[in-house]
């Protein structure tokens, strides 16, 4: 579980990256981008193996309950200056409450593809 929250997450953070406006940053994060996205996808299925194994999907929800609000801590607070810092600089596009929105919307694709609820 913590695979696919976790890469997910960092998926979306270095995204910002790979599009930032210092150039050898942004061509070394498209580099490390996919593998990033490999890691989320290796997750889901690790969990659906494990789910399929158990022939239950209670362990995978209390992981999913566990992980889920300690990986959308990673993105930080909403009204961060820094973050604001990144974005006018260009090292970023999106502030840290677009990028959790992003990161939850493909998580809830991703736990319903699995079949377990969404944790609150």
């Amino acid at each position: 579980m913590f695979n696919m929250l976790m890469g997910s997450a960092s998926a979306v953070q270095l995204a910002e990256l790979a599009d930032c406006s210092y150039r050898p940053l942004a061509d070394a994060i498209a580099q490390i981008l996919p593998r990033e996205r490999e890691h989320a996808s290796l997750g889901e299925t690790g969990v659906r193996q494990a789910i399929e194994r158990r022939g239950s999907r209670a362990s995978a929800e209390a992981a999913l309950n566990y992980w889920y609000p300690r990986v959308a801590d990673t993105f930080g607070r909403a009204d961060s200056d820094n973050a604001a810092l990144y974005v006018k600089y260009g090292l970023r596009r999106r502030g840290n409450s677009e990028m959790l929105a992003d990161w939850k919307q493909q998580s809830a694709t991703a736990i319903s593809r699995l079949g377990l609820p969404h944790p609150a």
